[in-house]
């Protein structure tokens, strides 16, 4: 499907099919013929061969014949039925897949030189039939190459020469245009041409006069040289000085010239897309380098050549639905021709059949050049057949299809049948949202509402109407004020106020949304239109369901309040239970109070000396053993004290050594029931460990930090990769072991500048995982990194971070998913650009004065002005701050104003004014005053 280059293909075989047959025949002879003392076994293994190939065929056959849109069952089926000889099976595959599916250039080729090989002089029109199906599917050089050379081969017949100019001329015409392969079609036009000026003589026989056959014949190869020399071609250079050899006067013409280098110079401009797009096989790559030469020639407005650079995109992205749509919406807008256009829908829709807008906007097109009505129907049952899996595309082609029956009805005549035409072909739309997705997700509300309004303005069925709308109020959308508020515009347009006060009653008891809106509606109507009985019951009722829906929303809250009011407190019982002491449960023989059991038996020990005071014993250190305890010689035994665990005693911190800094990670943010062999088990897919230290506080407890020490400088690099990794619920941060007697700048592991690949999302449920996320995101380019934000524990905050490898793939995610519905949450997307950490949160946002208090898990509390924290008592006594406001208070001209507004003051204005104030008291002072005396 690449565009680069050309593709050498080996000749057609010229043998006849006797001697092909004959050939195949003696090759099966040759392979069938056993060797010398085996008479049996070749025999069985050829039967067990052909069994097997036979049953591989028949199973393929069955899962196509389940799943036909399946696109690799039909490929391996043709190789196997190829490979097998079976001709009649392996064309009725191939022509099933193509009726399917676009053949790619190489299938078509494979297939037309099969069929080339076998055909005879009657098979020719066939033949070509083919031809032109293989030429219609994709704009395919090679394919045109191979169609000219076998029509070439039938010009004996009658107005043979002509009919290959005919496809010659389609030929430049498709593909003529091509930069890099359209010289080859040219090329080949020009030789089939100067071919049959060869056979031609310059002058009669008889008479000696320029003969009229060949002087045509040298124009309409003029022609041709004058028609490709326009053309921005690679190998214009050549064609050129072909022309100087061929026609030395016409060369140094200078309307010649001149055309050719306005040629020279178009071509100049256009290499640079070419060799961008020759310079890649990635697909992204490519498709890109695609667009900016489509911008570039739709530039120039050159609707050929706009047509051709489309279809060489087509050709290499040809399931890219929004390249088809462009597509064909600039066809419909500058190249409105019925066959250039129908036919690029039906290529556009057997690419891509899941894409609705695209079968939408062909129903449109088929309208638009006057299609009969049972075409049109066709392609709408083809589309509603082509497996959609969601119904807003469902949703999509029954709009558009009821549309077009609408328009089918002339209301100024006789329109009984296209009526009854519409109301069944809109029924069954919302039968099948309902039957197949129902009520909630088919949501045949909006085609509920267009049936509503076209029964009411156009029938005057105003029963049908209500009908409909009532069924819309009991499928979901009873609660929504807007749905109510359209039913009332439409009781009160073409209804009687009767059924206006019934609707908006019973919108006052369904609302939950906007209430007031409902409200206002209602008393505005009965001012219009009701009496003064019927203004008060409206008021009555509309002032009580008030009441009663705040009543609902404040025991809501207060029920949510209790909730999570019950979760925090679960989680701070949960909290206590884990960091609860050691000691409390202990269990006889743990290590910890062996250990403090055999100290305290060693300070009982009484040692006297020779006059019989008492030697106190030295207590022996963690991780050592007492030579007393454990050794009957004596402390002056020869023998060596033997330690217990290389383990570092309970709330022993390691020193930093340099020396080790290399080869040494920092583990942060552990689980507190991992110990080192848990540890070690995680850490020895990175490498030979030498040493683990595990940092406990001096209970023995894990502090949830460690150190692990590899023996290579290599497997810190793979332990650095491990980084953010959920181990046991909690993501460990594994860092470099640096000195932190040096001060350094804070490394972020995120870049915090702006990120054009990377995207922000947040809003996300809880319940999202990242292989969701992968899921959505994926659709719309090359995902490279997908990252969930947490906290330390490892629940999740609702963020995450999505990684492109091309930003315009994430451009176009934003545009797809900014504001789409996980669960009962909305996500927000964004292009990943923090705000600098330099500064106060809240001075961040230039459009913010307010303080900033961080949530749960947040980092550092910072605000404008620095308040009091909760053990920032007042020492002040209570009569002194009574006098001092009191003073206070004499102090200015409005003393009763004052006494008020110190009535109204917080304890806490109050204690700030006092710590303010200037006159201050003695120690002394204070003393006496608590004395009292």
């Amino acid at each position: 499907m690449s565009d680069k280059g050309d593709v050498d293909e080996p000749a057609v075989s010229e043998m006849s099919p006797s001697e092909d047959d004959s050939l195949m025949l003696c090759q099966e002879d040759e392979e069938m013929e056993p060797e010398e003392g085996d008479d049996s076994s070749s025999e069985l293994d050829s039967e067990d061969d052909d069994e097997a190939e036979k049953e591989k065929i028949r199973c393929l056959e069955e899962q196509i014949l389940s799943y036909p849109y399946t696109y690799a069952p039909h490929l391996d089926l043709i190789r196997a039925l190829r490979q097998a000889g079976e001709l009649e099976r392996l064309r009725a595959a191939r022509q099933y897949m193509s009726e399917i599916f676009p053949l790619t250039e190489e299938l078509w080729l494979e297939w037309l030189k099969d069929e080339v090989s076998l055909a005879t002089e009657d098979d020719r029109e066939r033949i070509e039939k083919l031809f032109d199906k293989a030429v219609s599917d994709y704009l395919a050089v090679d394919v045109w190459l191979e169609y000219v050379q076998y029509a070439i081969g039938g010009m004996g017949s009658p107005n043979g020469i002509s009919h290959v100019r005919a496809i010659f001329d389609r030929a430049v015409t498709e593909v003529g245009l091509h930069v890099v392969k359209g010289a080859n079609i040219w090329d080949a036009y020009r030789e089939f041409e100067n071919a049959i000026l060869a056979g031609l003589e310059p002058e009669e026989a008889d008479s000696g006069k320029p003969n009229p056959a060949y002087i045509e014949q040298k124009s309409r190869l003029v022609s041709l040289f004058k028609r490709q020399l326009t053309v921005p071609l690679l190998g214009i250079k050549d064609t050129y000085a072909e022309l100087k050899e061929w026609f030395p006067e016409l060369a140094s013409d200078k309307t010649f010239q001149q055309i050719y280098q306005q040629t020279l110079s178009k071509l100049e401009k256009l290499k640079p897309f070419e060799k961008e797009l020759a310079a890649t096989d990635e697909y992204y790559a490519k498709m890109e380098a695609y667009y900016k030469y489509i911008e570039y020639e739709l530039s120039l407005d050159d609707p050929a050549r706009i047509q051709c650079i489309y279809e060489r995109a087509i050709t290499h992205g040809y399931l890219n639905a929004e390249l088809w749509l462009q597509y064909t919406r600039y066809l419909d807008t500058k190249l409105p021709i019925k066959k250039v256009v129908l036919a690029a829908y039906e290529r556009s829709v057997r690419n891509c059949p899941w894409k609705a807008e695209l079968w939408g906007r062909y129903i449109l097109a088929m309208e638009r050049h006057k299609e009969p009505d049972v075409k049109i129907t066709d392609l709408y049952e083809q589309a509603i057949n082509s497996g959609f899996t969601e119904p807003t595309d469902f949703l999509h082609v029954y709009t558009v299809f009821c549309d077009y029956k609408r328009r089918r009805i002339d209301w100024t005549k006789e329109y009984k049948e296209e009526l009854a035409d519409f109301r069944a072909t809109i029924q069954k739309a919302i039968h099948s949202l309902k039957t197949f997705f129902g009520d909630f997700r088919g949501d045949p509300s909006s085609l509920q509402q267009y049936w509503a309004s076209i029964e009411v303005r156009h029938c005057k069925n105003i029963e049908k109407a209500r009908e409909l709308w009532n069924s819309i109020m009991t499928q979901g959308h009873g609660a929504e004020s807007h749905m109510w508020m359209e039913y009332f515009q439409m009781e009160k347009a073409y209804g009687n106020a009767k059924n206006c006060r019934k609707v908006l009653q019973r919108a006052l008891n369904s609302v939950t949304d906007w209430p007031q809106g409902i409200v206002d509606a209602y008393l505005q109507f009965e001012r219009e239109e009701g009496t003064l009985e019927d203004y008060e019951i409206s008021l009555n009722k509309c002032t009580a369901q008030l009441q009663r829906l705040q009543q609902r929303q404040a025991l809501a809250k207060e029920k949510e309040q209790m909730m999570k009011e019950q979760k925090r407190l679960n989680d701070r019982n949960i909290k206590k239970v884990v960091r609860k002491p050691i000691g409390s449960h202990e269990r006889p023989g743990d290590s910890s109070t062996t250990t403090k059991r055999k100290l305290h038996e060693q300070q009982q020990v009484n040692i006297t000396d020779k006059d019989g005071f008492k030697i106190p014993v030295v207590p022996a250190l963690v991780g050592e053993v007492s030579p007393r305890q454990h050794d009957p010689e004596g402390p002056t035994s020869a023998k060596k004290v033997k330690t217990v665990t290389d383990k570092p005693p309970p709330g022993f911190t390691p020193k930093f050594e340099s020396s080790k800094q290399d080869r040494t990670v920092f583990v942060s943010n552990i689980s507190y029931d991992l110990d080192e062999d848990n540890l070690e088990e995680i850490f020895s897919k990175c490498g030979e460990i030498v040493q683990i230290r595990l940092v406990q506080n001096y209970k023995g407890k894990s502090k949830g930090y460690a150190y692990v020490e590899f023996k290579s400088t290599n497997s810190l690099e793979k332990a650095l990769k491990m980084d953010r990794e959920m181990i046991e619920g909690r993501p460990i941060f594994v860092s470099k072991c640096e000195d932190r007697s040096v001060t350094k700048t804070h490394q972020f592991k995120f870049s915090t500048n702006l990120e054009k690949n990377k995207l922000f999302i947040k809003g996300l449920p809880f319940s999202c995982t990242k292989d969701d996320l992968e899921k959505i995101f994926k659709e719309h380019g090359t995902v490279k990194d997908v990252r969930l934000v947490t906290y330390r524990n490892g629940a999740p905050k609702g963020l995450a971070y999505v990684e492109y490898e091309d930003p315009s793939d994430a451009t176009k995610a934003i545009l797809k998913t900014d504001g789409l519905t996980m669960g009962e949450h909305t996500i927000s997307v964004s292009i990943s650009n923090p705000p600098s950490r330099k500064s106060p949160m809240n001075r961040r946002s230039s459009s913010s004065t307010s303080t900033f208090t961080p949530t749960l898990g947040g980092g550092k509390k910072e605000s404008e002005v620095r308040g009091k924290a909760r053990t920032m008592v007042s020492l002040v006594p209570r009569a002194l701050q009574r006098t001092k406001a009191t003073s206070s208070s004499s102090s200015n001209g409005n003393s009763s104003v004052n006494d008020q507004s110190s009535n109204n003051c917080s304890a806490k204005e109050a204690t700030s004014s006092l710590s303010s104030s200037s006159s201050g008291m003695s120690n002394d002072d204070f003393r006496k005053m608590l004395l009292k005396r």
